[in-house]
């Protein structure tokens, strides 16, 4: 089997100094992420933000500057798990909502992510009292906005 690295962009929504999540349950454990998810190929990062926010959200967004970068290289944090083998580039992007989430859009959609529960704006200074992933992005977020794109490198 061909390793590949994937590439992915992700949402940093914050409005009043809280950020949109989605919320996914698996295995009985609850998550907060940020929106977002894999690029296809021949689409632009842009345009895969686009799309998986539209998915994800129910809104379309508008994409400003690029914030931060992250890498998952899940043979670093966890051997011999599900993600074995999974090496992923994320690239953060700074976005606004064009218009306001529908509170329902979770109930009635069919375009949720496997696993998505629904939508949480979470106080930045409470995003280390809940369970966000990765947690190692939150004293990132707490020094927005950033000047320059910042490489985090291989976090969990």
């Amino acid at each position: 089997m061909e390793k590949r690295i994937r590439v992915a962009a992700k949402a940093i929504i914050v409005e009043q100094n809280q950020l949109l999540c989605v919320v996914k349950q698996s295995r009985g454990q609850t998550a907060h992420l940020l929106p977002g998810g894999g690029q296809q190929h021949g689409e632009t990062l842009h345009d895969a933000l686009r799309r998986e926010c539209l998915e994800e959200l129910g809104v379309a967004i508008y994409v400003e500057h690029m914030l931060f970068v992250r890498e998952f290289i899940a043979n670093n944090h966890h051997k011999n798990s599900q993600f074995q083998d999974l090496h992923q580039v994320e690239i953060m992007f700074k976005c606004v909502l064009k218009e306001p989430i529908d509170e329902q859009f979770c109930t009635k959609s069919k375009t949720l992510d496997l696993n998505q529960i629904g939508l949480s704006w979470i106080p930045i200074e409470q995003l280390s009292f809940c369970c966000f992933y990765p947690q190692q992005l939150i004293p990132y977020l707490t020094k927005i906005p950033v000047q320059t794109p910042i490489y985090i490198g291989d976090i969990d």
